[in-house]
């Protein structure tokens, strides 16, 4: 035998797939042998456990008659033979007969001391019955204690010798099998290996042969076809890279000369080759050693990740953006148009991007600016037609949900007035039902649909009040000067009922001087009433804090602040708390209207409503007014 060969003696499992072969057959083979030695096992122990069935239907078919018999005509001896004959029979340890309190034991019999042994011990008891033939009545209990140590006994010595058996069996016929997928298998696998991690092969033209005895037999195996065809492969391999590489040349000639941008990036993103004009764009000379680095650089980290997906998902179809946004070595922001592209690499199977853009910032920054100018002219428009919408279709509303909440309340007194001649009807009536519902239940629903109704008109109402606030144009209202501090007074005094019952820490410090705005002032008031609403809606404990505070912090500015100091804002919703119809207290009566249309005033004064949450608690509202410039006439729309 040849001395690298495997002997059965002496298995070779140093190589990995060896080990791997031998540790799947040891584990199959293992299970196999666990599950059929359980039922083998789980068999002999139900019959061990059969038996004592078996013992106590005896008892009942060939002792229980005697007994009775015995039993009723007092018969000591027969009786104490009956219960030495009970314990003679196999597992059982006592018999005996108590009264029928089954308190004090009348006679026993026992094999061995019953104590000793009680916690493999299971009793049965069967009732003495006299043996009249008119009226049978209870004269005692047999009572009898069964020992079942020897079933689990049993059970050991089973589960050992067959395990052990099994073990043996298992192990010798894994060796076995390891034997003969090593010789005829695993060690020409090695051999392959061998031959593929040689970086010389391929370019040396160099066969595989395999270490295999010589046959007469004219029929090839499948190794023998394997390696027939794996030489044959690597000989057109050969060829094949030497006209790649021709024509790689031969691209690189075509992409240099290209007016446009061509960058290669592997899955990363980072860079491995660009062109001439790539370079112009991106603004990085070819004096810089980039190879490696993250050339282009994504204002949104998730930008190139949808991209790469994108390209999965299509199938390596290529991929074109007419605007992306690119971050160039000088940090200066530019729109590219762009193509990507995902290629996979045959030397190592690996994916790179390739990407192909044009500048096109300029050309976007006068469309911008185009674009801007329209949007103004449709926002006049849209505004203006959404206020004579709006005007007429709160009113059709109004109307109508007024009878509703009228009338929602004649309901509620008048079933109010009614419910103590319904109670008394319910009570002497309980069956009735309407429409499958029982008068109590309908007693105890009715009011709770009146107040539903009730609510839901209040909730239209406030739409309606909150839409007709934005839509009004103040034709009544002049553009005046106004003192900012002042009117942060008198929203105080409209607002002095809902401060004093939820806030007992409301402090003003107004030390903007001079306070003077331009402005339209209801607007203003009620930009100041919303946030101070908000406020007291975001604490949860009177003796949180509260705070109004104005100041000249900026030139030519007045600023107020209003900060509450509750729970703050969740992260996840302060994109979207100026969104119209956003909020978090819908089912208690809010709109979502109220900072939308506070940032749509703001604007029309000419600045914002900006969100400051850069403390340990609660939050707070700024806005910086300008002094000496006048509002638009105009209000703009909301989000």
């Amino acid at each position: 035998m040849n001395a690298a060969s495997p002997n059965f003696f002496n298995p070779n499992i140093s190589s990995k797939i060896g080990r791997a072969f031998l540790l799947r057959v040891l584990l199959f083979s293992s299970l196999v042998t666990l599950l059929l030695s359980g039922i083998q096992l789980y068999i002999e122990y139900k019959k061990d456990l059969n038996q004592i069935n078996e013992v106590r239907e005896q008892i009942n078919k060939s002792y229980l008659k005697s007994i009775e018999n015995a039993v009723w005509g007092i018969n000591k001896r027969q009786i104490e033979a009956l219960l030495e004959g009970i314990t003679a029979l196999p597992t059982v340890t006592q018999a005996s007969i108590k009264a029928d309190s089954q308190v004090n034991t009348l006679f026993k019999h026992s094999k061995i001391d019953f104590k000793h042994h009680s916690k493999n011990i299971s009793t049965f008891t069967q009732k003495i019955l006299s043996p009249t033939r008119n009226r049978r009545h209870v004269i005692g209990v047999l009572e009898v204690a069964q020992n079942s140590q020897y079933v689990y006994n049993n059970l050991k010595n089973r589960l050992l010798i067959v395990l052990s058996a099994n073990f043996v069996k298992t192990f010798l016929v894994a060796l076995f099998i390891l034997y003969i997928f090593q010789k005829l298998v695993a060690r020409h696998l090695s051999t392959i290996s061998e031959f593929l991690q040689n970086p010389s092969a391929f370019k040396d033209k160099k066969q595989l042969v395999l270490n295999r005895p010589s046959s007469n037999n004219t029929i090839n195996d499948e190794l023998d076809v394997f390696t027939q065809s794996f030489n044959k492969l690597c000989g057109e391999l050969h060829s094949s890279m030497n006209e790649v590489e021709t024509s790689e040349r031969r691209y690189r000639a075509l992409v240099e000369g290209s007016l446009q941008g061509i960058i290669i990036v592997d899955k990363n993103w980072k860079f491995i080759y660009g062109n001439k004009q790539a370079f112009n764009i991106l603004e990085y000379t070819n004096d810089n050693n980039i190879i490696g680095d993250l050339l282009i650089h994504f204002p949104n980290e998730i930008i190139p990740k949808d991209i790469h997906n994108t390209l999965k998902t299509i199938s390596f179809e290529p991929v074109v953006y007419n605007e992306i946004k690119l971050i160039t070595k000088k940090n200066t922001a530019k729109y590219v148009k762009a193509m990507f592209m995902l290629i996979t690499q045959e030397e190592d199977d690996d994916e790179v991007i390739q990407i192909v853009f044009n500048d096109i910032t300029n050309e976007l920054e006068l469309k911008k600016k185009q674009q801007d100018y329209e949007l103004q002219l449709i926002q006049k428009n849209k505004m203006a037609s959404i206020g004579t919408m709006l005007s007429g279709v709160t009113h059709e509303i109004n109307n109508p949900n007024h009878i509703i909440k009228q009338n929602s309340i004649v309901l509620k007194e008048t079933f109010n007035a009614m419910q103590p001649e319904l109670n008394a009807y319910a009570e002497k009536h309980p069956d009735i039902t309407f429409n499958n519902i029982s008068l109590n239940e309908l007693i105890k629903i009715i009011p709770e649909l009146i107040n539903d109704i009730h609510y839901g008109s209040d909730q239209i109402t406030n739409i309606i009040n909150d839409l007709k606030s934005f839509v009004r144009q103040d034709k009544d209202q002049d553009i005046s000067v106004c003192s900012l501090n002042d009117l942060i007074e008198e929203v105080r005094y409209t607002l002095r009922t809902q401060i004093n019952t939820r806030c007992n820490n409301f402090e003003l410090d107004l030390q903007a001087s001079p306070s003077d705005i331009w402005c339209y002032k209801r607007r203003i008031s009620q930009v100041l009433i919303n946030l101070i609403i908000n406020a007291l809606e975001a604490i949860d404990n009177p003796s949180e804090k509260i705070s109004i505070h104005t100041s000249n912090d900026k030139e030519n500015f007045v600023t107020v602040r209003v900060r509450d100091y509750g729970d703050g804002i969740p992260l996840e919703n302060l994109h979207k708390i100026f969104d119209a119809f956003f909020s978090t207290k819908l089912d208690t009566g809010g709109t979502g209207l109220g900072l939308a249309i506070s940032q749509s005033i703001a604007a029309q004064h000419h600045t914002e409503i900006r969100i400051n949450q850069a403390f340990t608690q609660g939050t707070e509202f700024t806005i910086d007014f300008p002094i000496d410039v006048k509002p638009m006439d105009v209000q703009l729309g909301i989000n």
